[in-house]
């Protein structure tokens, strides 16, 4: 699940080792971090690699002869690399040419070359082609979602330097976010809003003191006002609220049936092939099965090919997809976090048969 600490864990341990090597209790190495969301396309990993490496510029294509060349050439000189890339999800396509490389190089003699990736599927090896997946090896490490201690121990560790909320307030908010995701972050998120609306009711009553008493008595009120500003269980459900109203929640919610059905769709081929970014294609053949077998829906009533692609466009138009063109045949991944996008169809108007769905 995403905000499980996969990413911060594994920088923690890396950090750890960077110590041991400048305290000369391991030979020095070099660290390397590639984050594949923030990538225009996968192939861009090459020369981002590249550079690191050698310091030096290249196009894709010429970086990654070289990289093949430098990892297979033996040299004595040469530090070990340990190149961590996050989200590797997002770097898989349809002849995974990328993660090929990747996982193969580290198999030379001479590389000295340690990948370390991290995805937000368990099963991700063995979805891939057998070419990569038995170059990945079997290392590796399952990051469960947060339980509610686990939660409510972060976020009182992460706020110990701010006595601002009450001790109820912080055990309501990890509960809120335990029962759907047990992803930290949104906790912390939740927190951080539910600050921001105890600091605007604190300054609107400092200002309505001010305007109506003199000044002795607005300063006693203002010291009366700081001993109760604390964030209490209330404003945590109006951030948790808020949040669950943010402009894309609502754009969900008002969106046609058949377009949450389609939503719904993308979010099935997700969850059953662990990739993040799957073709229009088996999405659209998802999507007509679904308007059978959930609407109801004949042949002839069901949207043409053309009205399923503009369905998809119309969703993407607001920000909740991202379409993208892979050689000419349109790949979609989600734009919005899956477990918003669930709670948000779940919560929307004839959407129970969809529900059930996602359930």
């Amino acid at each position: 699940m995403p905000g499980t600490g996969k990413t911060a864990t594994v920088k923690e341990v890396i950090h750890t080792l960077m110590e041991e090597a400048d305290a000369h209790q391991l030979p020095p190495f070099k660290h390397i971090e590639i984050n594949a969301m923030k990538l225009q396309r996968p192939h861009e990993t090459y020369s981002l690699l590249w550079r690191a490496v050698s310091g030096q510029h290249a196009s894709d294509h010429r970086a990654a002869l070289l990289l093949d060349n430098y990892f297979a050439t033996p040299s004595s000189k040469r530090l070990v690399h340990v190149v961590l890339v996050d989200e590797l999800d997002y770097m898989v396509t349809r002849k995974q040419k990328v993660l090929y490389n990747l996982f193969n190089w580290p198999t030379y003699p001479h590389s000295r070359l340690v990948v370390v990736g991290i995805a937000n599927t368990m099963n991700l090896p063995e979805r891939l082609l057998p070419r990569i997946s038995s170059r990945m090896g079997l290392r590796r490490v399952k990051f469960k979602g947060y339980t509610v201690e686990q939660i409510e121990k972060i976020m009182k560790a992460r706020l110990a330097d701010v006595a601002v909320f009450q001790g109820e307030a912080v055990e309501i908010c990890a509960r809120l976010v335990a029962k759907y995701t047990g992803d930290v972050r949104r906790a912390l998120q939740i927190a951080r809003r539910a600050a921001e609306i105890c600091d605007r009711e604190h300054r609107n009553k400092k200002k309505k003191t001010s305007s109506s008493s003199t000044s002795s008595s607005s300063s006693s009120s203002s010291k009366s006002i700081e001993k109760t500003h604390l964030v209490t269980v209330q404003h945590i459900k109006t951030a948790h609220q808020e949040l669950n109203n943010a402009p894309h929640v609502l754009a969900i919610k008002h969106t046609s049936v058949l377009e949450r059905l389609f939503l719904a769709s993308v979010v099935l081929k997700l969850r059953s092939t662990g990739i993040e970014c799957i073709p229009f294609q088996d999405v659209a053949d998802r999507f007509e099965g679904l308007c059978r077998g959930i609407m109801g829906m004949q042949t002839n009533q069901q949207p043409t090919r053309s009205e399923v692609r503009n369905i998809c466009h119309r969703l993407a138009r607001i920000k909740i997809l991202a379409v993208e063109e892979n050689y000419g045949e349109p790949s979609i991944r989600m734009n919005v976090m899956m477990g918003e996008a669930v709670d948000a169809i779940r919560n929307s108007e004839d959407a129970t048969e969809i529900s059930n769905l996602l359930t």
